[in-house]
């Protein structure tokens, strides 16, 4: 069920699609499949996100970035990450959402994953919104920022900006 959701997202059937991967996460939960209900539910939010609704993807994505971090999955929480710059990027900080795209690409980058498709896209076209909001030395700046940031202060960060609330951790703070 999770892939014909996917699949639907990748149509750009946003409806069905998150249709699909709500009941996929929900039987996932009921099986106690943990990993594979945060792979549903990070679909969800790609398709909430697709349809506008950044509070509600934000809203998602940071159940699946808390179980991917427990479950020490790093390319779940490179995918959760995406989705949250995503996010915030939408709600105007640019500098955050560069901070966790250069977060992102490092962790796939220590494992060596590429992104799916659907995962990609969203990553890419974050990119390049960033590109049109940023100077091309404040996009370097974010991004080294988040390359060389700890998982741990990423998903830290990360959660905090899902839930609107301000980091206080001077480590975790967004880029200046």
């Amino acid at each position: 069920m999770s892939n014909l959701g996917y699949l639907s997202l990748l149509q750009g059937d946003a409806v069905r699609g998150i249709e699909q991967c709500r009941e996929a996460a929900r039987r996932f939960e009921e099986l106690g499949i943990r990993d594979e209900q945060a792979g549903a539910a990070v679909n969800v939010a790609i398709g909430l996100l697709r349809r506008g609704d950044d509070a509600a993807a934000l809203g998602v994505v940071s159940d699946s970035l808390a179980t991917y971090a427990e479950l020490g999955h790093e390319d779940g929480v490179s995918y959760c990450l995406d989705v949250v710059a995503a996010g915030v990027l939408r709600r105007g900080d640019a500098r955050s959402a560069g901070l966790l795209a250069g977060a992102a690409d490092a962790l796939r980058a220590d494992t060596g994953a590429v992104a799916p498709p659907l995962e990609q896209a969203l990553h890419e076209e974050t990119l390049e919104e960033l590109r049109r909001q940023l100077e091309p030395e404040d996009l370097a700046a974010a991004l080294a920022a988040g390359e060389a940031v700890a998982t741990d202060e990423a998903v830290v960060l990360a959660s905090e900006l899902a839930e609107r609330r301000v980091p206080t951790s001077p480590s975790s703070r967004p880029v200046d």
